[in-house]
């Protein structure tokens, strides 16, 4: 497989829409393209959770194969799409990975600007040394602590919002969101349980205002 970021990059994912094996194959398949090292990575990510009790009740899924955890290019596409961001918007990924997001954001979205939010330093090295390789212009990737006190994420009109950590932590991220949205509306995509339950039985602000649209693997809220 090759291919030249981002021309070819977007008809590469969209004829991949198989089945979801099939397509967190293929996305493994593009990271090796797009030049990421994501064993080695991972290998150094659960060293250090080895090495540092601090990190013990961090939830960096380092017990798991990052096949489990990311989300594949196609999938991140569609959740996009559902969301339009337009020319001139932001969009934040809470619990970004190694950032694939912003690959898919930097072909398809002209003009949308990426800020991912990652607690593992290593992945967040990661992306970054493949978002300058790859010459990624409207990217940024920040490690970050979501369920820290101290930290607040950007304000934007789209977020992501994965599956992260703790449900407290997500609780707490989605209590941040609710401080944002009383400055403009906002769309947030909620990937996995624990953060469409936390939105739909505690967050009417979200929930409720308009209708919900529910895929298999996502949901897409508006404020």
């Amino acid at each position: 497989m090759g291919f030249h970021f981002p021309g070819e990059f977007g008809p590469e994912i969209l004829s991949h829409r198989e089945d979801y094996a099939t397509e967190k194959a293929h996305s493994e398949a593009l990271d090796l393209v797009l030049g990421f090292d994501i064993p080695e990575v991972e290998r150094r990510v659960k060293a250090r959770a080895g090495r540092e009790a601090s990190l013990s009740d961090a939830q960096l899924w380092e017990h798991l194969s990052p096949n489990v955890f990311q989300t594949p290019y196609s999938e991140i596409s569609r959740i996009l799409r559902e969301m339009a961001p337009p020319p001139g918007s932001r969009v934040v990924d809470l619990g970004a990975g190694y950032g694939r997001m912003a690959f898919v954001v930097e072909a398809f979205f002209p003009q949308v600007e990426f800020v991912g939010y990652e607690l593992s330093r290593e992945r967040v090295a990661e992306a970054r040394r493949v978002f300058a390789l790859r010459g990624l212009e409207r990217s940024a990737i920040e490690e970050a602590d979501l369920g820290s006190p101290a930290f607040a994420p950007q304000a934007a009109g789209y977020y992501f919002l994965y599956d992260f950590g703790t449900r407290a932590a997500i609780e707490k991220c989605l209590d941040d969101l609710g401080r944002i949205s009383r400055s403009g509306p906002l769309v947030v995509a909620a990937r996995g349980r624990a953060s469409r339950d936390a939105i739909e039985r505690g967050r009417p602000w979200l929930s409720q205002v308009h209708p919900s649209q529910h895929f298999a693997h996502f949901s897409i809220y508006r404020s």
